[in-house]
């Protein structure tokens, strides 16, 4: 159980935010280039193994997704193997007979979506652990991040999009650090200066969207090759409450702790004794490889804000490694959102 000073700490961080947030949307746009702090030892070490190893474990599991999607028929047979302590002819029998090769692609499908929220959730708690980094430093704030301080940290995003990276992350200028680099090094800065905020608050919005399937839909319009979600039944003659959150984040609970994914979504409509409120995502190859691709875009960002962070410090103290190029992110960000 946490002490009384880590939740103090912890809610104060978030509260910071959310008060930053009201400043935003009031119309302040003060600011000034915060004094550079040298990197803890601790924190130095952390951002080197989140950019050698840390932001590749969504970029993994995508892929291992992505590779049961593809070999869908034989993760079916292997399934039925299992469940079913049958041998393996009977068990392929079986899958084909049952069709279950669609299913293990349903799986993987919401699985992804789940992935991909997870992966905003994780970029969401670095830039928070960035922003607070002289509270407890960056691994604390990281470790200790709660959802609803991650959720602020995306709306600021949206809301101070304008402002530059500096400002969302609490970075110095880039004129203070230019003239100490050669040109290859500064040109690298640059960029991030320049796309990487506009880069984050996309991200942002693909995780705060409501969607087109934020309402009560028929379910007898679902078309048989989607991933239906649902999200909650409305009972007859009880409002449709306003939900927080985006409609992806929504989606990614019920994945996550409940897995809601109805096979037969037509069935449970008349069934439920409501109207089930539900989104759906497509089950094709191109929705799988367009979500394997998003998820890789959220965790290069993260690996490009630790990089960034590295190289700053190194300019500015002069300690740790050289930047590590090859982790820039694109400017590609995710290109569609949940329900689209």
């Amino acid at each position: 159980m946490a002490d009384g000073g880590r939740t103090t700490s912890a809610t104060s961080s978030a509260t910071a935010d959310r008060d930053a947030l009201q400043r935003s949307v009031a119309g302040s746009r003060r600011s000034r280039s915060p004094r550079w702090q040298p990197i803890r030892e601790r924190d130095r070490a952390f951002l080197n193994e989140y950019l050698q190893f840390g932001y590749m474990h969504h970029v993994i599991a995508a892929e291992a997704l992505r590779g049961a999607y593809e070999r869908a028929d034989a993760v079916a047979t292997r399934m039925r193997e299992q469940v079913e302590r049958v041998d393996r002819p009977t068990a392929t029998a079986m899958a084909v007979r049952l069709n279950d090769g669609a299913r293990v692609q349903t799986v993987v499908v919401a699985r992804l979506l789940s992935e991909f929220a997870s992966a905003i959730e994780d970029l969401a708690a670095l830039i928070h652990a960035v922003r607070h980094r002289a509270r407890r430093g960056i691994l604390v704030e990281y470790l200790e991040a709660e959802v609803p301080a991650c959720a602020d940290v995306l709306d600021l995003l949206l809301a101070q999009r304008d402002r530059g990276l500096s400002a969302l992350l609490k970075l110095p200028a880039l004129e203070s650090i230019g003239p100490r680099l050669d040109a290859e090094a500064l040109k690298g800065l640059e960029h991030d200066y320049a796309s990487l905020g506009d880069a984050l608050a996309q991200i942002a919005v693909m995780y705060r969207d409501e969607g087109p399937q934020g309402t009560i839909t028929n379910v007898s319009s679902v078309a048989q090759d989607e991933v239906a979600i649902v999200l909650e039944i409305i009972e007859p003659g009880q409002p449709v409450a306003a939900r927080p959150g985006g409609l992806l984040a929504r989606a990614h609970n019920k994945i996550k702790h409940r897995f809601a994914v109805i096979e037969d979504i037509v069935a449970l409509g008349p069934a439920a004794g409501g109207q089930v409120l539900y989104t759906r995502y497509p089950r094709g190859q191109f929705g799988v490889m367009r979500l394997v691709y998003n998820i890789t875009q959220v965790a290069l960002a993260g690996a490009e804000i630790a990089a960034l962070l590295i190289a700053i410090d190194h300019v500015k103290t002069g300690t740790g490694g050289e930047r590590q190029a090859a982790k820039r992110t694109s400017t590609h960000v995710p290109s569609d959102s949940l329900g689209q």
